[in-house]
């Protein structure tokens, strides 16, 4: 009797550290992000397919979720409410502004040109692209609220 008690904590310790390990160490999980791989290729597909969309039909005023790389970095614009700028390619063809207003919302200092950034916002349609804002929370509860998020810390 004694030993099918030690067989029985045996298998449930052997059987949660394995859940544990297989959990903290599966390579299906960006540990950066805490986001499953799958998860970040869905946001990555679908936000650019609405990004396509919504420029081609010249469409504004989207809320839109996506993953893209930072392709280019700009000088803040600094005239009105500052923001802090650079080019984000979305798909092979496509690249979008960001606008994050640094006035309402922490600037991004360690940013780098050629890293993934997460974006939620609103896009307006241009002919360069289109610019994505409102990656901030709006301070007077109008507008829903947006983020970035950049190399494991949440700018909202």
């Amino acid at each position: 009797m004694c030993k099918d008690h030690l067989l029985k904590r045996f298998l449930y310790f052997s059987s949660l550290f394995l859940i544990t390990w297989t959990l903290h160490c599966s390579p299906g999980i960006d540990t950066s992000t805490n986001y499953p791989v799958e998860y970040k290729l869905e946001i990555r597909e679908t936000g650019a397919a609405i990004l396509r969309k919504a420029f081609m039909e010249k469409e504004s005023d989207i809320q839109i979720h996506a993953i893209g790389q930072i392709e280019k970095i700009l000088p803040d614009d600094t005239i009105g409410s500052r923001h802090q700028r650079f080019i984000v390619r979305v798909s092979r063809n496509h690249t979008i502004l960001i606008a994050h207003n640094i006035d309402v919302s922490p600037r991004i200092d360690d940013i780098e040109e050629n890293t993934e950034i997460e974006f939620y916002g609103e896009y307006e349609w241009n002919p360069k692209g289109g610019v994505v804002h409102w990656t901030h929370k709006d301070p007077e509860g109008r507008h829903k609220h947006g983020y970035l998020h950049y190399n494991g810390r949440k700018y909202d």
